[in-house]
């Protein structure tokens, strides 16, 4: 087990991985090798998913391949961006995006109808294939740009359907997360994203959240067992201290159990 700065301090422990709970999905649309290395060297123990964007078309591929390979030596998984599988599926090419992610040691696989309007029997039918091959499957649910506020109910019911299919997350979109809860993290609607994980539960749902604020609202609602998607990757960092209870955006509730909610 490593050693950190000032061992004689109780910190909360996490679980370590492959964890169950808590999870940690960054996004990568393009950067070197030298910065991921850099980011590795003190972040690689919080990240759980690395995410390639379809900005890697633009990459040469040894690139992404090298990206990759230091992904898999720090027990990174591999994700397969949904927008990727949605353009090859555009061009025809479907097949061959989950040959290439299957030959180059993606681990999980995205399904999404972002930009194609899949219907839900294509998607169910997509989610069952790739489960076939033995990738996780990460199924996003939601709008961009929604026009209300998500009714937990048929959210829950949408989302069991594809869970059932074999789909092993169900990343909650990020405008459907802005809706309920607001930039930060002091929304109206922050009671419709509460009752959903109580009907999906924790374990099932992975939200996206881009604002810092926003994650501390979660990790103080939903505690250091929450999953949260499309970090960039200097955010690393800066969250799994908001997972211990460190830092004023989460009132610092590590001291809890010595002071008292109170002091």
């Amino acid at each position: 087990m490593t050693r950190c700065s000032y061992p004689f301090l109780d910190i909360p422990d996490r679980e370590g991985k492959p964890r169950k709970l808590g999870k940690t999905m960054v996004h990568d649309g393009g950067i070197s090798p030298r910065q991921l290395e850099m980011i590795l060297e003190t972040a690689a123990p919080y990240i759980d998913y690395y995410k390639f964007q379809s900005t890697h078309c633009l990459i040469p591929e040894d690139i992404t391949l090298t990206k990759a390979k230091m992904c898999r030596e720090n027990d990174i998984t591999l994700y397969m961006g949904g927008n990727v599988a949605e353009l090859a599926w555009a061009q025809g090419r479907w097949d061959q995006v989950l040959a290439y992610a299957l030959n180059h040691g993606w681990g999980a696989f995205e399904v999404s109808n972002t930009y194609v309007p899949f219907s839900e029997a294509q998607m169910i039918d997509m989610v069952k294939r790739v489960s076939a091959e033995g990738l996780e499957v990460f199924y996003e649910w939601g709008k961009k740009h929604p026009a209300e506020p998500l009714d937990p109910d048929a959210a829950a019911a949408d989302i069991k359907r594809f869970l059932d299919a074999g789909a092993s997350v169900v990343v909650l979109e990020e405008g459907e997360v802005d809706l309920l809860i607001g930039k930060d993290g002091q929304g109206e609607h922050a009671d419709r994203l509460i009752a959903l994980f109580e009907k999906v539960g924790l374990e099932h749902l992975m939200i996206e959240a881009g604002n810092i604020k926003q994650m501390a609202w979660l990790m103080t609602r939903f505690g250091p067992t929450i999953s949260i998607g499309n970090l960039k990757s200097e955010q690393v960092i800066d969250v799994e201290p908001l997972r211990r209870g460190i830092g004023r955006l989460v009132d610092n509730f590590i001291y809890e159990p010595y002071l008292g909610k109170s002091n």
